[in-house]
């Protein structure tokens, strides 16, 4: 009822619509805005075409006034205008204007109520301007009127989890599974809410199963490798780690596809490069690049991804002299900075990374991957008291980050300040008592820290044994070995080391074989085996 009490609201609002001069602003170029009078229709502001490449200008003036056309034509009907203003918001939207491809898909989807595209695509736009609760409002709406179009389920899922709303994520991800039950970003965004949920078990089965549908997207190899750690799997985590990429997953999105596909001029050519770089085609992305840089050498588009693709080869000079390059042309391109960063810190150039996280925090003072990096740019400077301001911050923002909080306890230990270790590890704990390496992490600064007074061996026990109960990793063994050396317990320490001993000569761990040794010798101290 409510559905027909809109289509009939809306085409009584237009009744009167035939022969109403638009009211417009004008430009020598042709008009600005188009703002119907009394329709209840949304204005529409049009920028420009400076700087613009002619092919561009072109399509877009031509788009615009197809538009401008169709909107003052006596006898225009409803659904004809609807599908006007679609058409020019999505070439608006295909070039990223996208405040001036949000009118008109709000105007289309005020013309033709019943037509979920528009409410969809006003979706993305809205996500892609930053304004996630009115982008949530509009899928809500395109789902209401087409609920098996699963993106419209996989982008709201999406951004319910940049929200951390979990059980709004878990809904939306569980609607787009019951419609297409293999679709890979369906699949990851469920592993993503298990992994919150701390189901390491789960998580893991599903980034499997995505990388068994869609092999090339190794950055999902790096999720798999943090759950195998969860789960005490540290060889299966370094295995993945030496398998992950640049690669994602994105939802298959017809209706944006159909978007892009409305590029023109050097675009199709950057979408086809960013397409081959999705696939992993690192070799052909960096050719169609350079093709497009010999015509426009200024393209910031092109140096980043040529950066991107350059990085996928291994080829990190290359990339980070035209990260560099596009930084000159646009110093605040924040993802020529971020990726410069990151290279920086891999090629030992510490300095240099944190000027490039400072510049992308000064924009993005809330992107907490950021702020982590340049925590560990600042780490590998040796400028350590600003590193630990830098990971608290992190801490303050997402107190749930296990990877700040390990990097932090580890700085404190080497600034020697213990107690404000201990007192983090133990509030870590006692808020996530399931997560196996802050578990480790506390039971480790129960039995040997410097500071004694601090030491607690029952705890300590208790806690690494179950630890090592769940993982049964020989490192978790070693964790029991110190805690029943602090509980006293020497003789049942040194019989655990023993067999320790010889699990890692089997495995042939050569990195644990040296420590083994070492907490032997400690363990056969004369004057008693605490650590």
């Amino acid at each position: 009822m409510k559905s027909a009490y809109s289509s009939f609201l809306v085409a009584v609002l237009f009744l009167c619509f035939a022969g109403v001069l638009n009211a417009q602003k004008e430009s020598p170029d042709g008009p600005t805005q188009l703002a119907p009078p009394g329709t209840g229709l949304v204005a529409v502001d049009f920028p420009g075409f400076e700087g613009m490449e002619a092919a561009v200008a072109a399509q877009l003036r031509a788009s615009r006034d197809i538009l401008y056309s169709a909107s003052k034509t006596t006898g225009t009907t409803n659904q004809r205008l609807a599908i006007a203003y679609g058409n020019t918001g999505s070439d608006y939207h295909a070039y990223s204007i996208l405040d001036t491809a949000l009118a008109c898909y709000r105007n289309a989807g005020l013309l033709q109520p019943n037509d979920f595209r528009w409410q969809h695509l006003a979706g993305i736009a809205l996500a892609e301007l930053n304004r996630p609760y009115e982008a949530l409002d509009a899928f809500k709406r395109a789902v209401e009127i087409e609920p098996k179009y699963v993106p419209s389920h996989a982008r709201a899922g999406e951004i319910y989890l940049s929200l951390n709303l979990i059980g709004l994520a878990t809904k939306s991800f569980e609607s787009a599974a019951k419609i297409t039950p293999n679709e890979p970003a369906v699949l990851y965004g469920l592993a993503q809410i298990a992994y919150e949920k701390s189901e390491f078990r789960s998580a893991a089965d599903l980034y499997e199963k995505v990388i068994d549908i869609l092999p090339r997207a190794n950055r999902v190899r790096y999720s798999l490798a943090l759950a195998y750690r969860k789960l005490g799997q540290p060889d299966k985590a370094r295995e993945q780690l030496k398998l992950q990429g640049p690669v994602g997953v994105k939802v298959a999105d017809p209706l944006l596809e159909k978007v892009e596909n409305r590029k023109t001029g050097a675009r199709p050519k950057l979408q086809e490069a960013k397409t081959a770089i999705d696939a992993g085609q690192f070799e052909d992305a960096a050719k169609i690049y350079a093709e497009i840089l010999k015509s426009d050498p200024n393209n910031t588009t092109a140096l980043v991804n040529l950066g991107v693709a350059y990085s996928g080869l291994k080829k990190n000079a290359e990339a980070i002299t035209v990260f560099e390059k596009a930084i000159a042309l646009q110093p605040d391109n924040i993802n020529a900075q971020y990726n410069l960063g990151i290279l920086y810190n891999i090629a030992g150039k510490p300095l240099q990374a944190v000027s490039s996280f400072k510049a992308v925090l000064k924009s993005k003072p809330n992107d907490v991957t950021s702020r982590l990096y340049l925590a560990k740019a600042l780490r590998n400077a040796d400028l350590l008291d600003e590193s630990l301001s830098e990971y608290r911050r992190v801490l303050a923002q997402q107190p749930e980050n296990e990877t700040a909080l390990l990097d932090l306890v580890g700085l404190l230990s080497v600034k020697g300040k213990h107690k404000e270790l201990f007192d983090a590890l133990k509030t870590a704990y006692g808020k996530y008592p399931s997560r196996v390496q802050t578990a480790a992490a506390y039971a480790f600064a129960l039995a040997n820290s410097k500071d004694k007074d601090l030491r607690d061996g029952k705890l300590a026990l208790d806690i690494s044994q179950r630890v090592f109960a769940a993982t049964k990793a020989i490192e978790h063994g070693m964790l029991v070995t110190t805690a029943l050396a602090e509980s006293g317990k020497c003789s049942d320490a040194k019989e655990l080391n023993g067999l320790m001993t010889k699990r890692a000569e089997q495995e042939k761990r050569s990195d644990l074989l040296p420590k083994l040794k070492a907490l032997e010798t400690t363990l056969n101290n004369e004057a008693g085996c605490r650590p």
